[in-house]
């Protein structure tokens, strides 16, 4: 006979079923709302609590809602009415005891040497409140990482059908909570702020998950202008009766400057949760004062670049930043717009060179702005301004040589000569300081843009031009005898 025990097929059998509907339950959670993942709410302190330190009593009164037969033998039938002690989480104020009151269901409450009891006299479920839940409500804050414990308390009480003396009810409670499943974002698309929120029944220690004996309804609102569905019926407890919320907010609401709320209302009681809009910073916005203008350096475009959030709010900045422009297709003076503390934009007078469009952004990274296309046309009344210009200061060369050698000066071809070197000269001059930065850095800004600055300088140009290859031409060109 083997000494190896014998197998337990049952056993192994059992093994299986449990791994098969371990790995059920666990496909069908991941497609579960989101807070079944996340541990209970907490309980918020000073809201309604169940008294641990005292026992769920049940008490047996005459049924008067049950007719009775008119019989010698007749005997009213018994009912039992469960009596739940009540007390504040973590709250050493015993004075606000007096204000715990039932919001919703068929539950009273009666005092037992100053104490709050809940009396169910059938199967149902109330939800309590307190004096301090508005105060604890406001004070709490809603977000993505963990549940918002409701002041308020859900008991849900079962009482079992009368068979001789009344066996003691089935008591549960829960807490009710809020998360956010999905933060407070902006939609450019929809143009809204949106947010998604879970609203459900945490089961209390020592109590199971499951239906409620009496489903009751929530009334959702909001400060903002959407929140859907408006109304949601709360009938389990645990994740299987989370409900998803979505609210609404358009940018206007952020004007206000006060927190937005939503409100929950289950029949006589009512909560307010603040909550704010994110202050994300948006794309830099970057506008210009023309669309074409004369190139080469040669004009000046004002640029304002603008900070707001991502909504188009403006948005004061809370220290002096600097927004870079960048362009590859010119360049750029200045390069750098600086938008100062408790302002949201700033504005600059930018010299654009070269010619051809130019495509400048406003900052850098995931805030860069769109691009802002810029036409550079060639500067004709600049470019005929410098011709003449330097034609006029050939002129007056030719004009002074002719006290030193009036033959030479009088030609006709001399004089033809001289005009068009003085434009050449003039041309180049003015070229060489469009072109050169530390040239163009000589002439300020105001003279950069005028006719008449580019007149007079291609004037002097083409005079000293002409006066210079006549010097030259003396040295290297050696004279007839």
């Amino acid at each position: 006979m083997s000494d190896s025990p014998a197998v337990d097929t049952r056993g192994i059998y059992w093994a299986v079923w449990s791994c098969s509907l371990a790995l059920a339950v666990t496909a069908s959670a991941q497609d579960s709302i989101k807070s079944s993942s996340l541990q209970k709410a907490m309980v918020p302190k000073g809201s309604v609590a169940i008294a641990r330190d005292k026992q769920v009593t049940v008490i047996q009164t005459v049924d008067e809602s049950e007719p009775v037969r008119v019989s010698p033998s007749a005997v009213k039938p018994k009912a039992s009415v469960s009596r739940v002690p009540i007390a504040l989480n973590a709250s050493d104020d015993k004075s606000d005891l007096s204000s715990v009151r039932v919001v919703e269901g068929k539950g009273t409450i009666a005092f037992e040497a100053g104490a709050p009891m809940l009396e169910q006299r059938s199967s149902g479920t109330s939800v309590l409140s307190s004096g301090h839940a508005k105060t604890i409500a406001e004070t709490s804050k809603l977000n993505t990482e963990t549940k918002t414990g409701l002041p308020w308390m859900v008991v849900d009480v079962k009482q079992d059908a009368l068979s001789g003396t009344a066996p003691a009810p089935i008591v549960r409670t829960a807490r009710p909570f809020l998360l956010l499943a999905r933060a407070v974002q902006w939609l450019p698309d929809a143009e809204r702020y949106s947010a998604e929120l879970i609203v459900g029944l945490d089961a209390e220690d020592g109590s199971r998950a499951g239906p409620l004996e009496e489903p009751f309804t929530a009334t959702l609102s909001t400060s903002c202008e959407e929140v859907d569905p408006p109304r949601v019926q709360l009938a389990r407890i645990g994740p299987d009766g989370d409900q998803k919320v979505k609210v609404s907010c358009s940018p206007k609401q952020r004007a206000s400057g006060r927190p937005q709320q939503l409100t929950v209302r289950i029949a006589s009681g009512q909560l307010s949760y603040p909550f704010e809009l994110p202050a994300n910073p948006g794309p830099y916005a970057l506008i210009s004062s023309a669309s074409d203008v004369p190139g080469l350096g040669l004009s000046t475009v004002r640029l304002t670049v603008s900070q707001a959030l991502e909504d188009g709010s403006p948005l004061a900045l809370e220290r002096d930043v600097e927004v870079p422009l960048q362009s590859s297709t010119g360049e750029l003076h200045p390069s750098v717009l600086t938008i100062p503390r408790g302002k949201s934009e700033a504005s600059a007078d930018v010299r654009v060179f070269g010619l051809g469009a130019l495509n400048v952004q406003a900052g850098a990274g995931a805030r860069v702005s769109k691009p802002l296309e810029i036409t550079r046309s060639w500067p004709l009344l600049f470019l005929f301004a410098t011709l003449f210009g330097g034609a006029a200061g050939g002129y007056l060369a030719i004009v002074r040589q002719r006290r030193g050698n009036p033959e030479h000066a009088r030609a006709r071809t001399m004089l033809v000569r001289r005009v068009l070197e003085g434009a050449l000269v003039g041309l180049i001059a003015v070229g060489a300081l469009l072109t050169t930065p530390g040239l163009a850095e000589l002439m300020p800004d105001v003279a950069r843009g005028s006719q008449l600055a580019w007149l007079i300088s291609s004037v002097l140009a083409g005079f000293l031009g002409v006066e210079l290859i006549e010097v030259l031409a003396s040295k290297l060109v050696p004279k007839k005898a």
